[in-house]
């Protein structure tokens, strides 16, 4: 799924002439990553910091995944996008996606019906943080490069899908009963595509947010923190169903309401923080990562295969 939301703290905000069908596809979590890779700080590896386009790129990665005409990859795909918390009855997550799978059994619940986003987030970031280690023992490998952008990508698409508070409810494109079944189209039915697709009609200075973010690393538990930010997301989906009018306004290009423009600032700046601090979560965590004695990048092996002998490195 897509981020929804792109909005400016304190930032003119104007009407945008991208199309909707570019947004929904792309826009979103393109450009919420570059302005969370711009924000980095200049202890991340310059490589990455000047490699937002791929990182952008591969920030749509998740959602490639999900097609029809790949129906496995999709079933195991689909459910990390979203969490239906009040399908798990008020029970605390489990920091393992097996025990999670358990615990939803014990309460008669699917788990693919449930989402397991949380999980994504965390067990991608824990890639990156691999990545990171490796890259500081072979730090000039072009492949380990390579692979840290597209874990960057791929975690940053998983954090901000979170941040959509429809992303973390049942009632994630209209209200529904205890069934699942919709309450009908006067209970919010289709409220979904004009949420996710507000940053097509909104404009922000870029720069300007980039530099308006100091993401510090999370010194807690890094499941605990990524909880804290499905709850705070959560606990917005009523606000969502309240400017259910202004939202549909805004997307059908009728004005944007100071409401809706308020309510994009937030969460734009929750994606844009949530997904730096991850980042830099994940590189200060790989200073202490061990990388086991039998583990070796060989750059010798690489010249001998004429496969790879000519990749560039990536600049410093």
């Amino acid at each position: 799924m897509k981020f929804w939301m792109f909005a400016a703290t304190a930032l003119s905000i104007v009407f945008s002439l991208t199309s909707p069908t570019e947004a929904w596809h792309r826009v979103e979590h393109e450009r919420i990553t570059v302005v969370a890779v711009a924000s980095l700080p200049d202890e991340i590896p310059a490589f990455l910091r000047r490699s937002t386009d791929a990182i952008a790129s591969y920030s749509n990665d998740p959602d490639i995944m999900r097609l029809r005409q790949t129906p496995q990859l999709r079933n195991a795909e689909a459910p990390n996008h979203f969490i239906d918390l009040e399908l798990l009855q008020g029970k605390p997550l489990p920091p393992l996606r097996y025990d999670y799978y358990a615990m939803c059994f014990e309460l008669g619940v699917d788990p693919h019906k449930a989402g397991s986003a949380p999980y994504a987030i965390v067990e991608q970031m824990q890639r990156l943080t691999t990545s990171f280690a490796e890259y500081r023992r072979w730090p000039m490998d072009p492949h380990i490069r390579r692979r840290v952008l597209l874990n960057v990508g791929h975690m940053a698409h998983y954090a901000q899908d979170v941040c959509n508070p429809l992303h973390t409810t049942v009632h994630f494109d209209g209200r529904v009963d205890e069934t699942g079944k919709s309450l009908g189209d006067d209970a919010g039915k289709g409220i979904h595509e004009p949420t996710d697709g507000l940053l097509s009609r909104l404009e922000i200075d870029m720069d300007a947010m980039a530099k308006s973010i100091k993401p510090v690393p999370y010194e807690d538990d890094i499941f605990a923190a990524v909880m804290t930010e499905v709850m705070t997301s959560h606990a917005l989906v009523d606000r969502v169903y309240e400017l259910e009018a202004p939202l549909r306004n805004a997307y059908a290009k009728k004005g944007a309401s100071e409401e809706v423009i308020a309510f994009g600032q937030s969460r734009m700046t929750h994606a844009v923080t949530f997904t730096a601090r991850l980042i830099v979560t994940a590189w200060a965590a790989s200073e202490y990562l061990k990388l086991p004695p039998w583990h070796h990048r060989s750059a010798t092996v690489r010249k001998q295969n004429p496969a790879t002998a000519d990749l560039p490195a990536l600049g410093d």
